[in-house]
């Protein structure tokens, strides 16, 4: 019996599909941009329906400020985190860096319009919760409100952390696998 000889890799016989057809097509950083801003009006929503003084908590009290303050970063946290994975697992596509800028760009202006669409509602709603006076929050004229504005910074600096941080432990893998 004679041996079959057999050729590594074996050769292959047809074209390669046209390159339009393998992958897809790019979205557009405008599309980044307003996808990650307009998540801010469910955020700002979900604000007020958690926070103290706004619909499901209950009607808040005179310090109840830190704990709504906290509840939009929790939120902040949460949705920066979301942001970051859908911009890391973009990381190796072109033009990576310009789309991560921005998502954490709209993750600014969506952490805004958390702020202002929580804010909003609870006035159409005719929320009575009213933020402390003190030293440390300042004296806020109506209720449902912000006194910590460095909150709003949580959104975007979890988005970058989160992209950073895949990005870094991606490459240590790399690293360890090499």
């Amino acid at each position: 019996m004679g041996a079959i000889e057999t050729q590594y890799p074996p050769e292959v016989y047809a074209a390669a599909p046209p390159e339009e057809l393998v992958r897809a097509p790019q979205t557009p950083l405008w599309v980044w941009f307003t996808l990650t801003a307009a998540a801010g009006i469910p955020a700002g929503l979900v604000w007020w329906m958690a926070a103290p003084g706004g619909a499901f908590y209950g009607g808040g009290s005179t310090g109840a400020w830190l704990p709504r303050d906290l509840a939009l970063g929790l939120i902040g946290i949460l949705c920066g985190l979301v942001v970051g994975l859908m911009a890391a697992r973009q990381r190796f596509a072109i033009a990576a860096a310009a789309r991560t800028t921005t998502a954490v760009a709209g993750s600014a202006l969506g952490s805004l319009i958390a702020w202002l669409g929580g804010e909003w509602t609870a006035s159409l709603a005719g929320s009575t919760a009213q933020a402390a006076a003190s030293a440390s929050a300042g004296s806020v004229a109506h209720g449902f409100s912000l006194a910590s504005y460095g909150i709003l910074l949580l959104w975007p600096a979890a988005a970058a952390l989160t992209v950073f941080g895949v990005t870094m432990i991606s490459m240590l893998r790399t690293a360890r696998a090499a």
